[in-house]
């Protein structure tokens, strides 16, 4: 007789994750469309969803959407001194393409960029969903990390195996993955590519949504400050 088997963690993974997360025209799920390209679609996530960065935990909060793009904050700003953490912690963005148009537009950046480094036996670009960016300096005014990902079901077993293989996913990040959330870790198996290399910094000038995402923070950090009077102002 066949023995029960639990499944595979990878599949256990993905209904985790996807816990509270609506997909538009999920109606799909129900047919025989996969669980990748359902996630592919435009996603909602729920008030207090979660996301799990290189950089903490905390939930995401949108700022604003352009052209097709989602934009969250994934900065744990509110501590009682939310100015000196955030010049000691930087702060963390997530950009989640909702479009086809916006994602391709994506997919062809990277293809043509050479300074991105690539994990071995790294998958192609055809799953990416959302990014991960990265603000340091004593104003937040410096881009020093961008990462790209597929979302959980998208993730293979091939996919853990190489990350596995590479170092990147050992016990502690399987205990990691296992967390509901957007999970846009480098060290997680579904990290695509992206760089992170202090030779590349580049000032938030260069690029308007990066400004443009600066400024949102900025403001809700102000707004949050002035509603919790006894947070100071890091001076």
């Amino acid at each position: 007789m066949q023995s029960l088997r639990h499944p595979p963690l990878w599949k256990a993974v993905v209904v985790i994750a996807l816990a509270g997360v609506v997909f538009l025209g999920s109606a799909a799920a129900q047919t025989s469309v996969m669980p990748c390209a359902v996630a592919m679609k435009p996603v909602l996530f729920p008030k207090n969803y979660r996301a799990i960065t290189d950089y903490g935990t905390t939930r995401m909060e949108l700022l604003f959407s352009e052209n097709g793009v989602d934009f969250y904050s994934a900065t744990a700003y509110q501590q009682p001194d939310p100015l000196q953490w955030i010049r000691e912690n930087g702060v963390t963005f997530i950009a989640v393409y909702q479009t086809e148009a916006e994602r391709v537009k994506h997919m062809n950046a990277v293809s043509e960029t050479q300074i991105l480094r690539v994990r071995p036996g790294m998958r192609n670009l055809k799953n990416l969903k959302y990014a991960m960016i990265h603000f340091f300096g004593p104003g937040a005014d410096f881009v020093e990390d961008l990462e790209y990902f597929e979302p959980a079901p998208c993730v293979t077993p091939r996919d853990i195996e190489m990350a596995e293989m590479g170092g990147y996913f050992d016990h502690l990040e399987r205990e990691i993955w296992r967390l509901p959330g957007l999970h846009a870790n480098k060290d997680g198996p579904n990290w695509i590519v992206g760089f992170e290399n202090e030779t590349l910094v580049v000032p938030i000038q260069a690029n308007p949504v990066y400004v443009k995402l600066h400024d949102a923070l900025a403001a809700r950090v102000k707004k949050y400050m002035a509603e919790h009077p006894n947070a100071t102002s890091g001076n």
